[in-house]
């Protein structure tokens, strides 16, 4: 699942999702335990529902981006997750902000 199916699912849906990948990628137990959902999960997705479609998507593009499992609290998943969205915009306006301004030579810019 991409970014843009997650937007288009409803708000306990997304929730959902983002509990199985947490659970999956961020704990040790997993999402499955002896053939049921792990007892976490309903705790989780409860948590999840009262959060804003904003900071899912922001877990949710975290979640799919890391490869290997990465133990820690759900606080520190979101913390990381809120520091590697603010490092990506970081980057787009520096490229964006060289980008609209090229050097050009003072007479060009005169007799232009």
């Amino acid at each position: 699942m991409n970014i843009e199916e997650f937007s288009k699912l409803p708000h306990k849906k997304k929730s959902w999702h983002v509990a199985k990948l947490y659970l999956n990628k961020c704990t040790v137990k997993g999402f499955i335990v002896n053939g049921k959902p792990n007892a976490d999960f309903f705790k989780i997705q409860n948590w999840l529902n009262h959060n804003e479609e904003g900071n899912l998507a922001l877990l949710f593009r975290y979640l799919t981006n890391i490869e290997d499992k990465e133990i820690c609290t759900l606080s520190s998943l979101f913390d990381k997750a809120m520091n590697l969205s603010s490092k990506v915009h970081i980057n787009a306006n520096s490229a964006q902000t060289a980008k609209q301004y090229e050097r050009k030579s003072v007479e060009e810019w005169l007799n232009g």
